[in-house]
């Protein structure tokens, strides 16, 4: 099951003394040090300032375990963090699997042609026609509006159609 100090520990209950032995000692200390290993990962212990002694399993990270008041809490807390590192593996690839299925959808819905793109280009050509007709994109200065605000019409001049008709006068 677990190395410690160069012994291989088969015996759960004494894994846990020997580790809860190696937490007391370094109590204090704001030290790590490497005392084993277990299931492929290096096993130290290590003191943290304000939470006291943790077991650390390192592998290609590393993962902290509780040392408790107990030996066999202590060795639980370090198999539990092993096992959560299983289950981790298989969510992070269950989720990887997820993740480039749905990328693969996602890539498909963007080269899909647009559903509305004929539609849209026919009220474009739409819209552009009604444009030219109604001469929108010429500038047409109103007749009071062409800079010479001071002069009146001359009593002879007739209103245009839409003058006349703004006016009531059609």
């Amino acid at each position: 099951m677990a190395t410690i100090d160069g012994q291989d520990i088969r015996d759960r209950g004494i894994a846990g003394e020997l580790l809860l032995r190696h937490a007391t000692r370094i109590r204090g200390s704001q030290a790590e040090r490497q005392i084993g290993s277990i299931a492929g990962f290096r096993l130290c212990v290590s003191d943290n300032l304000f939470r006291g002694p943790d077991i650390v399993i390192k592998g290609a990270g590393a993962y902290t375990a509780n040392v408790t008041d107990t030996a066999l809490g202590t060795i639980r807390s370090v198999e539990h963090t092993i096992h959560h590192l299983d289950e981790t593996a298989a969510n992070l690839a269950q989720n990887l699997t997820d993740t480039r299925k749905r990328l693969a959808d996602t890539q498909a819905q963007v080269e899909a042609p647009f559903e509305y793109a004929e539609r849209i280009a026919s009220l474009a050509r739409r819209q552009q026609q009604i444009e030219d007709e109604l001469d929108l994109n010429k500038s047409q200065a109103p007749s009071g509006l062409d800079g010479k605000p001071d002069e009146a019409p001359s009593v002879g001049d007739s209103p245009t159609p839409l003058e006349a008709e703004s006016q009531g006068l059609s």
